[in-house]
């Protein structure tokens, strides 16, 4: 991979990359621009569903999709999980989904305080 720069602000990084792929015995080969950000917890957002984690996980790009359009960020999201109590027990149909948001113009992360306010 060839790095563009990193770019880093308060809190999170990113970084234009241009990135080749070739199959060994195939000969095929494909490039693709790919920006990776570094996202801390100031940019992750909590969000609790009732439902269980396997629903949660087989409608994960509808959910992605709800949120671009309610936010006008790229939801993406980062992982789903069991949501537990403060004793660590699980709770039955209840999931966490932790969610970061993106900002395509300026290509940074959104602050998790612009998505809760």
């Amino acid at each position: 991979m060839r790095s563009k720069g990193v770019r880093v602000r308060e809190g999170c990084s990113y970084q234009d990359q241009k990135s080749s792929w070739h199959e060994r015995n195939g000969g095929h080969t494909d490039k693709a621009q790919v920006k990776v950000y570094s996202i801390n917890d100031d940019y992750k957002v909590s969000m609790y569903f009732s439902n269980d984690v396997a629903y949660v996980k087989e409608t994960e790009n509808e959910i992605e999709a709800a949120y671009t359009d309610a936010y006008g960020y790229s939801c993406v999201i980062d992982s789903i999980t069991t949501t537990q109590t403060s004793s660590g027990d699980p709770v039955a149909n209840e999931t966490t989904v932790y969610m970061h948001f993106i900002d395509d113009e300026k290509n940074k992360p959104v602050a998790k305080e612009t998505i809760l306010q």
